[in-house]
């Protein structure tokens, strides 16, 4: 009687076992990350419109760099879904559609002090704030302003001090606007580039990459 019980038993175990795991195997995975143009806080953090807007002005200008302010985007009312997305959205959010992107010799040690302009402001959104690529970094906020950033790199790589970089930006950006004057003028534009309007270079871009990413890219990063 023992027996018989026991196997039974082990049997209704069995049983219950496959029952779980039938129940698990069946269970719907966890829906994506959902993906959404979003530019809300383009003052004072990345967002995925301004890596859009800095990845078609790297790719337009072919450089290893490329800035967009915060000054130069408008805000986007509602988040757009990338299966949503068009040129003409993206446009939309270009404060200067018409304005040129020109191609800038800056060396490491005025990109990292354009670095510093960019995250001097924060926590307070700042039109002056940097959307980048090409380059990621880290700052601390606690430390006083001009000393923030604790690290950089281009294409991997830390910036060198003393090596020329190419970086795209617009031309009143490159011209010294939002305090960028500090750190270079207009005698830094590279000579015999061929310079596009900034709604073309977004254009040219979604031509080619009709399905970007638009997760966090971790390209600036505030210690916490």
């Amino acid at each position: 009687m023992y027996g018989r019980t026991l196997i039974t038993s082990v049997f209704w175990m069995i049983g219950v076992a496959a029952l779980i795991a039938a129940a698990v195997g069946a269970a719907p995975a966890p829906p994506a990350q959902t993906q959404i143009l979003d530019n809300q806080d383009v003052g004072k953090a990345e967002t995925a419109a301004g890596d859009l807007v800095a990845d078609a002005f790297r790719s337009a200008a072919h450089t290893d760099v490329a800035f967009v302010s915060a000054g130069d985007l408008k805000s986007l009312s509602s988040p757009i879904t990338p299966g949503g997305i068009k040129a003409t959205d993206v446009i939309a959010l270009l404060m200067y559609p018409g304005d040129t992107v020109v191609t800038m010799a800056l060396d490491g040690g005025m990109i990292g002090q354009a670095l510093e302009t960019s995250v001097a402001g924060y926590s307070q959104p700042r039109l002056s704030f940097l959307q980048v690529s090409g380059v990621k970094f880290t700052f601390d906020p606690a430390r006083p302003a001009g000393h923030r950033v604790t690290g950089a790199t281009i294409g991997g790589a830390s910036i060198v001090k003393e090596k020329s970089y190419t970086v795209a930006m617009l031309n009143s950006m490159a011209g010294g606007a939002l305090g960028y004057w500090k750190v270079w003028s207009k005698r830094n534009i590279v000579a015999g580039t061929t310079p596009v309007t900034s709604a073309a270079a977004v254009e040219s871009y979604l031509k080619t990459n009709t399905k970007p990413d638009l997760t966090a890219q971790g390209r600036i990063k505030a210690s916490k």
